[in-house]
This record gives C-alpha cells, structure tokens and sequence, in this order.
C-alpha cells in the first residue's frame, strides 16, 4: 500500500487507500472499447491527494466520504493532472475510515492487466517520451 503523495509520482501497479472527496456525477463516455460509465474524483490520506478516474459500475457504487481501497491501479496524463485509473480487472473495495486499516494487498504485474490496460499504459509511456515510473 502506498500513500496518495507516492501515487502522483505515477506508475502502474498501484495500490492506494483514502477518503473520498470532490466526487463528480457518473457519466457514460464512448470510447475505443465501446460505452463506459466514468466519474472522477479525489482520494486523500494523511500524505495529500490524487485525482482518480473510476470506470465501470464502480463509479456508481461509491460517494463522498467513502473510505476505498484500489488495486493495481495505474496513472496517466489527462489535461496536465496526474490521474489514477482503476484497470477493468482491479478492484476498489469500501473499507473502513480507521486510521489503522492497512490491508493486505497483492502484487500487481504486467499479467494482471487485461490488454486494454495495457495499450493505455504503453500509449502514456510514449507521449511521455518512454518516461515511466512504473514496474511494467
């Protein structure tokens, strides 16, 4: 588990916990792959925050104020803000707002992304030059 400070820095893999802040209504975008439902939001902890992007019916399953766990979570580049996206085969689970909850997590690795997330990753290392801070 890593802190919202350390998620900005970007990267793939990531598994983050926080309290929701800002959330925006629940949209359906086209996309390359058809209609997704999408919101973003705000997840803080004690470091600071991140903006994140939640796809799917996750987007509808969580509210302001919530305390969530993601994992494998990946960022990208959208309007010069670092933003966390959750892959299709993630997971974002409500937990509890205690201080102490630091659950275990697995360890994501290129074989756990479906190749769509993968395609999104590889296409946001090369509008940054190749440049990446992740473990993909």
């Amino acid at each position: 588990m890593i802190t919202c400070a350390d998620a900005n820095l970007g990267g793939s893999g990531i598994n983050v916990q926080g309290k929701i802040e800002g959330k925006d209504e629940v949209r359906t975008m086209d996309t390359k792959h058809g209609k997704r439902k999408v919101c973003n939001l705000y997840l803080v902890d004690d470091s600071g925050r991140i903006k994140v992007a939640i796809w799917g019916e996750d987007a509808e399953k969580v509210k302001d104020g919530d305390c969530i766990s993601i994992e494998g979570g990946y960022t990208t580049t959208f309007r010069n803000e670092i933003q966390l996206n959750n892959p299709r085969n993630g997971k974002i689970e409500k937990i509890s707002c205690d201080d102490n909850n630091d659950k275990q997590v697995k360890e994501w690795k290129q074989s756990d992304y479906t190749p769509e997330d993968l395609e999104e990753i590889e296409k946001q290392m090369s509008r940054t030059g190749g440049y990446y801070h992740g473990s993909i």
